[in-house]
Parts: C-alpha cells; sequence; structure tokens
C-alpha cells in the first residue's frame, strides 16, 4: 500500500513538500519504500499522510486514497470483491459487509465493521487501538470509493466523524444505480 500511495503522490508532484513535512525516518521510507511484501510500521504511513493533509489539504488526501484504490490496490482487491459480489449479490453491501477481510491484506491490527442500514447505505466503523490523525480516516473515505466502481453505482462517502481520543470513527456510505 506505501509504495502505491507513494507513487500517486510522486506522479501528482505532491511528495517533495510532503517529504520536507516528515521526520527523518519518514523520509528515509519515502526515498527507500520497503518491498510490497513487507509490513512497515503503522506510525509511519500514518505520518506520511498526516504530513499530506497538512500541506496539501484533507481534500487530498481523499483523492490521493481513491486513486491509490483503484490504481494500485485494485489488482489485488477487485479479484476478491468480484467473488463476493458473485457469491452475495453485486451491491456495495456485499463488499463493505467483508471490509475486515478486504482490509486485513494491507492492515494489521485495524478493525473495521458495517452496519446496513437502508438498502443503499451504511456506516463503516473503523478502530484503530492506539488512534490515529483525521488524514488516515480521510484516506479510508477515499479508498472506500473502490467498492462502488466494482459494482458500477454512483455514490457517496461521507466525512469520517472520529472519537476524541482518535481511536474510532464513523463513516456513512450511500449509493444509487448509475
Amino acid at each position: 500500500m506505501l509504495r502505491g500511495y507513494l507513487a500517486v503522490l510522486e506522479s501528482r508532484g505532491l511528495l517533495p513538500p510532503v517529504r520536507d513535512a516528515v521526520s527523518e525516518r519518514a523520509r528515509k521510507v519515502i526515498d527507500d519504500p520497503p518491498l510490497p511484501i513487507s509490513w512497515i510500521d503503522t506510525a509511519l504511513v500514518e505520518e506520511i499522510m498526516d504530513a499530506v493533509g497538512r500541506v496539501h489539504g484533507r481534500e487530498t488526501v481523499r483523492e490521493v486514497g481513491r486513486e491509490t484504490a483503484r490504481t494500485k490496490l485494485g489488482s489485488i482487491l477487485v479479484p476478491f470483491m468480484r467473488t463476493l459480489l458473485a457469491l452475495w449479490g453485486a451491491t456495495p453491501h456485499s463488499i463493505f459487509k467483508q471490509v475486515q477481510r478486504l482490509a486485513g491484506v494491507i492492515s494489521k491490527g485495524l478493525q473495521l465493521s458495517y452496519v446496513p442500514e437502508t438498502p443503499t447505505s451504511g456506516t463503516v466503523e473503523l478502530f484503530y487501538p492506539a488512534g490515529t490523525n483525521d488524514s488516515v480516516f480521510a484516506s479510508w473515505e477515499g479508498s472506500f470509493h473502490l467498492a462502488f466502481d466494482v459494482c458500477n453505482v454512483e455514490g457517496t462517502i461521507g466525512r469520517a466523524e472520529v472519537s476524541d481520543d482518535g481511536r474510532r470513527a464513523r463513516i456513512a456510505v450511500r449509493w444509487s444505480q448509475r
């Protein structure tokens, strides 16, 4: 995930000021990212996302999250999503109900769940045991659009409602047929 995120930042010309806004340890990861199969300290990824938000704004974090999911993670996640759709129906509910399994491909320690509310809406709940920053939640908001793309529906992702301690967030998702 980190390599994809950095590649999107680089392609948009956003990486140099982000690199200047992070710690020396995070700069080293930016300059020499670990192999895609390597696990990386979540705090470093969160620091980089936070710097993107501080330097370029929250909406940019969402856009980069969306583009990373679509162009860099899609090759991993989309086949699994299509299997879910074949088994449980071609709606975003089918994907969001399996959000923990999907996230497990790219993240450790994070807990996600989905609460359906209507036939075309629900809420994704995220839990970071150690807490995190708002930019991380903004990146998730962007990445959740992949479910809409795979299902060929129009959708909206709400802004994360984050707990005071930064450990929990609720993100509303809603869609309609194209």
